[in-house]
């Protein structure tokens, strides 16, 4: 199933290659952790991409709802109130990672590689149009 979202002056979103580039990004990165000796942080980077890639999920979802509105004022409160619900979600997440033991700045880590995914993406997807 692929799914895409098209509105005036937004580009298409591919959800599935987008999940598939950022899990080649975390495994790329799972594999070069665990050649420089650091396999003990693997959950850590894994739980911050994962979170990452729910968090973009959600915010798919967000913007499919906000362009099914029938008001422009609609979808805008749309997007914001799951901007404030993502950034909520985030948060109380990242301190379920710190009351698992989980060490933050290598769950940052996961968080940044699946971040650095959506970024070629995009740019992937900018060069195609």
């Amino acid at each position: 199933m692929t799914t895409t979202y098209k509105a005036k002056g937004v580009g298409r979103l591919w959800i599935p290659q987008l999940f598939a580039m950022q899990l080649a990004f975390l495994v790329a990165a799972s594999l070069m952790t665990w050649m420089g000796g650091y396999e003990n942080v693997l959950a850590e980077i894994w739980y911050g991409g994962v979170l990452m890639m729910l968090n973009g999920l959600a915010l798919a979802g967000s913007v499919h709802r906000a362009l099914a509105g029938e008001k422009a004022s609609d979808g805008r409160k749309l997007l914001y109130r799951g901007a404030a619900v993502r950034f909520v979600l985030l948060v109380a997440l990242l301190a379920v990672a710190y009351r698992l033991g989980l060490y933050l700045p290598w769950v940052a880590g996961g968080m940044l590689v699946a971040q650095a995914a959506v970024y070629v993406h995009g740019v992937r997807a900018c060069k195609r149009e």
